[in-house]
């Protein structure tokens, strides 16, 4: 259905690879997950497969794209709609075929034609219409850009089966481990290593599971040489350091014209240069992409159970009318909250209202809109900094570069991020300001499966207290604490 020969994708004004020379075939039924850390070209390469009419300007590709593909069904990461954008324009056409009405059916929907505003829409209510569009033009390849990111657990659900069950191969990129998990058939990794101006990538076919394994194998058995090797070489230079000292010695003060002495001194010469060769091989010997790594070991432990707050909402409503009424939540210090519900009840707005209740020293909120606490004409390295000292600077490079940024991103104005990289400013953001309340709205939609793990463990750490929002399942799972339903009759434990 696909086919990739020799593909290469570079930025113009960098002149920076993000892939090069990539040869991937898909056939009927295949499931590909794309993988990697933010901003190495994984929703670039899901537009260059769409057509040359969908690839940016400001990106240069060479190689071989063919599909036999006569409909192509495309999901985008982030929709920038029109203010006058209805809901039925996105349904200019409609083929009315049983996998349509099915997903109709689970997703509640039964007009298509409705004259609501796009942009009045839940995000995951936006996200279903995107998925009954795609489907009402029956495709024959869909290709689809974090298609978990804002829907709940229930949909969710809904599209692993659909994925894991049709025929019409589909590739994806995506940050959820468990969708990765029930639904590829094989991996796509794309990495930069170094300072991701080495272009890798990586396509196995053994699973999520079974790749992420082998992978972490490789890197430690890899890891484990490059040691072994500087211990070698750390060995062989202090040997030929004595015997050097020893030859240039006798070259000063005993017989500098000593045939038998300069051969020596050439020999010596020429062993230095050839473990100068080898020590320069060694440390290029690893090329992977490193995880990024967040650090919340700075909150002193607390004394648990202790009342922070209690949010009192009478009534929750938003410009659609009213979402649930009677709503009391009782946060202690050091809990754990994460709220759950479908889309469009209101979780967002109320984490909004939890937040503006809450006692502001020393709180960080993420926002699902990054844009309302993130100016997005400043740097990151401008936004972080809070005394302006050098010894700060020097911090926040390092933080930064812990994950992956490169010097020109850190100066960049956060309006050219990606949507992981703005996340992962706010969490440092949270990070070195120490705060001590997390409000996190769906806090790792954005970012790698590579690096979600990591995240969860030191969120789940954390000594601090989190109130978040989510619908990823190994988050919850992770954090552990208190998970709420959000229904129209207020907060309720969910089992």
């Amino acid at each position: 259905m696909m086919m990739l020969r020799k593909l290469t994708i570079q930025e113009r004004k960098t002149g920076r690879t993000l892939i090069g020379n990539l040869d991937l075939t898909v056939n009927k039924g295949d499931k590909l997950a794309i993988i990697g850390e933010e901003g190495n070209g994984k929703s670039t390469l899901l537009q260059v497969m769409r057509g040359k009419e969908f690839v940016p300007d400001y990106i240069e590709v060479s190689g071989e794209v063919s599909s036999q593909a006569s409909v192509m069904g495309y999901l985008k990461q982030q929709v920038n709609e029109n203010d006058s954008v209805r809901v039925m324009d996105l349904f200019q056409e409609v083929d009315w075929n049983e996998t349509l009405l099915k997903a109709m059916k689970e997703f509640g929907i039964d007009n298509l034609y409705s004259e609501q505003l796009f942009n009045t829409l839940s995000g995951g209510e936006k996200v279903r219409y995107q998925l009954l569009a795609m489907l009402a033009v029956e495709p024959d390849l869909i290709l689809l850009d974090e298609p978990t990111n804002d829907i709940d657990i229930e949909a969710i659900e809904w599209l692993e089966r659909f994925v894991k069950d049709t025929m019409i191969p589909v590739i994806y990129v995506s940050h959820d481990e468990v969708f990765i998990q029930k639904t590829a058939t094989a991996i796509l990794h794309v990495e930069l290593a170094g300072r991701k101006d080495i272009p890798l990538h990586t396509l196995d076919k053994e699973g999520y599971e079974s790749y992420r394994k082998r992978r972490q194998e490789r890197i430690e058995k890899e890891e484990h040489q490059i040691k072994s090797q500087n211990r070698d070489m750390a060995e062989r230079e202090a040997a030929l350091r004595q015997v050097w000292q020893k030859a240039e010695h006798q070259h000063q003060h005993v017989n500098r014209a000593d045939p038998r002495l300069q051969k020596k001194v050439a020999n010596l010469k020429n062993q230095r240069t050839r473990l100068e060769k080898e020590k320069s091989s060694i440390k290029g010997f690893t090329a992977y992409e490193k995880e990024s790594y967040f650090s919340f070991s700075y909150a002193e432990p607390i004394i648990a159970g202790k009342k922070l707050a209690t949010i009192n909402v009478p009534i929750l409503k938003n410009d659609s009318g009213v979402l649930s009424s009677g709503i009391e939540l009782k946060i202690l210090t050091g809990q754990k909250i994460v709220i759950t519900g479908k889309n469009g009840c209101g979780k967002s707005t109320l984490l909004k209202e939890i937040y503006n209740q809450l006692p502001k020293a020393k709180i960080g909120y993420m926002p699902q809109n990054y844009q309302e606490v993130l100016p997005m004409d400043q740097s990151a390295s401008e936004f972080l900094v809070r005394t302006g000292e050098a010894e700060e600077k020097t911090a926040i490079y390092t933080m930064l570069g812990n994950v992956n940024f490169t010097r020109e991103e850190m100066l960049a104005p956060m309006s050219g991020l990606s949507g992981g990289q703005q996340a992962k400013i706010l969490l440092l953001s949270m990070i070195h300001s120490q705060a001590e309340v997390l409000v996190l709205d769906e806090p790792t939609r954005n970012l790698s499966p590579i690096t979600n793990p990591q995240l969860y463990q030191e969120l789940s750490e954390f000594k601090g207290t989190i109130v978040s929002v989510s619908h990823d399942r190994k988050y919850i799972e992770s954090l552990g604490g208190t998970c709420y339903l959000l229904t129209d009759e207020g907060l309720k434990i969910r089992d």
